[in-house]
């Protein structure tokens, strides 16, 4: 047999590389350089292979001997073709390509959000010491993360093109001397889950001014090439920029062309086209070119020669916004905050005690942010106290209620921190009735921000339930807080009016409502005395989106996905509403597969796998969100990356290294 060359590195020389040239078979040179050099492992050398050779001499004697036992003759075999070499007497563990380092060292920056510079502190590269690998310098990790999210645009983008629909969240964030705009991206396959990624985390310089967050939206979208026939909605908060922006931008404005930085009315004739104004054009006074006569009859009144899209004096460009909802969670979050705390102030009784049991209250919150303090908490209650966020009104909600259920420990807990004046049982009465009123509210909120298995059918159902509970609540017995409910109510009215009433703004949320088998049309009954809709409009509705959207979508293999049979919050003070079809009324195999799921008593989720007309309408009205949370959740992360050592991380590193992590890139 050919004798081949080979070359091995002496684990025993570590950190120093020390390269020996033999042979296959032929074990001199690497006696030789232990022999030499590691002369403290030649006696233990020979010793292991003493001990190999007697095993090998029993394993042979076993085997001449004809050993009968499977187990024993396939392990002696083993013994007997395994080679003994220099490299598995003295192994140390695989070793680790630095290529491999060099992932492994990205992904813990990326998920441990720390800083880059921790890979030029000389304690992190004292760590590789020894191991032969070296650890990137900070230009280098920068420009691999560059690349990184560089490649994982480009595989959304690329994983978007197969998506029928998505829905986007918005928000502005801002912290530190700056803001950003937040742009998260969500929809469903075909077995109805939810997927979500992060877009933005983009630097927002100047007057956060409508125009400006509709071009930066519109940049962000086309970014991933997401268009308004593709984006189902973008979910944004109550604020006034974001409103503006959609109101003179979105496509639910007459006109569908929407020009910015206009320069001067030349220029507008040289771009607007006859045809693409189609109607709208039409309708002003033009010759037999039909070039426009007056600019002012097609333009929307938003769009003015002196108006500050002017400043610039750039180039005119289309702008377009998809379909706007705004957060429901945001809006009965101005209930709890803005319509309660009127009420309160509007009743000086109510004022004056509530102003009193809320300084207690905070009094304990105080305590809790002392050592001694907190301590003293803790051994009385078993836990700490909750601090309410500034942010949002669910935690302060859980604050309350975490100190209504300590209420025959308050006195021991005032006691012991040396506060003279506990809350009286009035107090406590008080605050239960608080609590009490406004659960629904918080459960509400709770179910409308769930980041899984949360679709846009549920906005109705929750606003028509916590409507009913309300309503229901006002026959109760309530001695202090009357007046309260009252504004929860009046502003469940007023701001939901919309879906209270069932006009046509109401038309998505109806059909998403009814395509999720748990609800069906269960709510109508919860709203049918101040509804404008009969089921029979209902139902007109519902066939003609369905009929539109069988003509976008093909039906697709779905697997099952498991939905909560029955939810104790959702009550409409129903008897029976089922879709009033029979075999008279129906004309074809939509109208038929509607009453049929209609009648279907199974309330679980995977029902909807049956029901291929059913499917696409869950998938095209579903996949919006009711909520903007979770842009606000990748604002969490934006939050801890831009932590005060590393203020000066750059804009575009600051978003790779958010949409990094938000994304999940390197989990593995």
């Amino acid at each position: 047999m050919e004798k081949r060359q080979v070359k091995a590195e002496c684990q025993l020389c570590l950190p120093k590389i020390h390269i020996i040239s033999g042979i296959i078979g032929v074990s001199t040179n690497f006696l030789k350089h232990i022999r030499k050099v590691h002369s403290e492992f030649t006696e233990k050398y020979q010793k292991y292979i003493q001990t190999k050779k007697v095993r090998l001499d029993q394993c042979k004697k076993k085997l001449e001997e004809g050993a009968t036992t499977a187990g024993s003759s396939n392990e002696n075999a083993r013994i007997l073709k395994k080679q003994t070499t220099i490299e598995s007497s003295f192994y140390r563990g695989q070793r680790v390509s630095q290529d491999e380092f060099n992932k492994r060292l990205l992904t813990f920056i990326v998920n441990s959000m720390s800083s880059i510079n921790t890979v030029e502190n000389k304690y992190f590269i004292k760590l590789f010491d020894g191991m032969n690998l070296t650890v990137m310098t900070r230009k280098t990790a920068i420009q691999k993360i560059n690349r990184l999210q560089e490649d994982s645009v480009e595989s959304l983008v690329n994983k978007l093109k197969s998506v029928k629909y998505v829905c986007t969240t918005s928000d502005i964030w801002s912290a530190k001397k700056r803001s950003f705009l937040g742009v998260t991206c969500h929809w469903l396959d075909s077995n109805l889950k939810r997927h979500s990624a992060a877009l933005a985390c983009r630097r927002f310089q100047g007057t956060h001014s409508y125009n400006r967050i509709a071009e930066m939206l519109d940049e962000i979208h086309n970014k991933y090439e997401l268009d308004s026939n593709k984006i189902v909605a973008t979910v944004t908060d109550n604020g006034a920029n974001f409103i503006k922006a959609f109101k003179e931008f979105g496509i639910d404005i007459p006109s569908e062309l929407i020009f910015r930085n206009v320069n001067n009315e030349n220029e507008i004739h040289t771009i607007l086209d006859s045809n693409e104004l189609g109607s709208t054009a039409n309708s002003g006074n033009t010759d037999e070119n039909n070039e426009i006569e007056d600019i002012d009859d097609v333009l929307p009144s938003f769009v003015s020669i002196n108006s500050d899209y002017c400043d610039n004096q750039e180039t005119s460009v289309m702008l377009q916004l998809p379909h706007h909802e705004r957060c429901a969670s945001h809006t009965l979050n101005l209930i709890a905050v803005t319509d309660v705390k009127n009420a309160i102030e509007k009743n000086h009784a109510t004022r004056s005690r509530h102003t009193a049991i809320m300084a207690k209250c905070s009094l304990l919150w105080n305590k809790c942010s002392y050592p001694k303090s907190a301590e003293i908490v803790k051994d009385v209650l078993g836990h700490y106290l909750s601090y309410p966020g500034v942010t949002r009104w669910n935690s302060y909600y859980d604050s309350i209620s975490q100190i209504v259920k300590e209420k025959n420990k308050l006195s021991e807990l005032f006691l012991k921190l040396g506060l003279k004046n506990s809350l009286k049982e009035s107090e406590l009465a008080y605050l239960n009735e608080y609590c009490k009123v406004l659960e629904p509210l918080a459960t509400a909120l709770d179910k409308l921000q769930a980041e899984n298995n949360n679709y846009y059918g549920y906005l109705l159902p929750c606003i028509v339930s916590l409507r009913t509970k309300f309503v229901k609540m006002q026959s109760a017995n309530l001695k202090q807080t009357n007046h309260i409910l009252d504004a929860c109510l009046n502003g469940l009215k007023v701001r939901f009016k919309n879906l209270l009433t069932l006009t046509d703004e109401a038309n998505n949320a109806i059909i998403a409502a009814f395509t999720i088998p748990q609800f069906k049309l269960r709510w109508y009954n919860g709203i049918k005395d101040t509804a404008i809709k009969s089921l029979q409009d209902i139902n007109k509705i519902i066939v003609m989106a369905a009929k539109n959207v069988c003509a976008e979508n093909e039906t697709s293999d779905r697997s099952k996905v498991r939905f909560p049979q029955k939810d104790d919050f959702f009550d409409f003070n129903e008897a029976t509403t089922e879709l009033e079809l029979n075999s008279s009324t129906f004309v074809n195999e939509v109208e038929f597969e509607i009453m049929r799921y209609s009648n279907d008593p199974n309330s679980a989720l995977t029902c909807v796998n049956d029901y291929a007309i059913i499917n696409k309408l869950f998938i095209r009205y579903n996949t919006s969100l009711p909520s903007s949370a979770p842009v606000e959740r990748m604002f969490s992360f934006a939050s801890i990356i831009n932590a005060p050592k590393r203020h000066a991380l750059s804009d575009t590193n600051f978003e790779n290294l958010v949409l990094l992590k938000a994304n999940g890139c390197y989990e593995n």
